[in-house]
């Protein structure tokens, strides 16, 4: 993957154990891990960005840095909701953009990423736009035989193939992938 880098930033950190956020992406996540928590907090109060990224295994309670995928996704937090009293939030994101992490610094109760924002180069953009009515064509017959996909979701599709790297997150978000291939 071509890419072009950006300065490198700090952000709260939340690691997910069973989803991949996308750019564009609304979400709902239930967090009860105290660092996560704490990192929800610490955001709120600063600006309400955080940095989600794939667990490599779900059950890992508490993960270290080579147990996260490096590729993740700085989101805005559209909501927050206290589910148990200081215990489960119930929290509304949406992705922004893709960045990777090069480390993570414990901020005592909670733990930030250093990432760089990632973008496609503009010759990388260019080849991904010739390969996508290859790739439109061959997702539109999947979904025409599968009882999964709605054609609210096709035609949702149809309206994002100017950009190759959204319609592609979108695909793969309805394909019956693992997490290690989605990520």
């Amino acid at each position: 993957m071509q890419e072009l880098v950006h300065k490198l930033e700090n952000i709260v950190l939340l690691p997910l154990r069973d989803l991949v956020v996308f750019p564009k992406m609304v979400a709902t996540l239930y967090v009860g891990r105290e660092k996560s928590l704490a990192g929800l907090e610490n955001t709120t109060k600063k600006k309400p960005i955080i940095f989600v990224v794939t667990q490599k295994q779900v059950e890992c309670d508490n993960p270290k840095i080579e147990d996260l995928h490096e590729m993740g996704t700085v989101c805005s937090v559209l909501q927050e909701m206290d589910l148990k009293e200081g215990e489960t939030k119930k929290v509304l994101i949406q992705g922004l953009y893709r960045a990777k992490f090069s480390q993570v610094l414990d901020c005592g109760a909670h733990e930030e990423a250093t990432i760089t924002r990632i973008e496609e180069s503009e010759e990388h953009m260019r080849d991904a736009m010739v390969l996508l009515p290859s790739l439109d064509e061959k997702f539109e017959e999947y979904a025409q035989q599968s009882d999964f996909i709605s054609q609210d979701t096709r035609h949702s599709l149809s309206t994002s193939n100017n950009d190759p790297g959204i319609y592609a997150d979108l695909v793969s978000v309805h394909l019956p992938l693992p997490l290690e291939e989605r990520q």
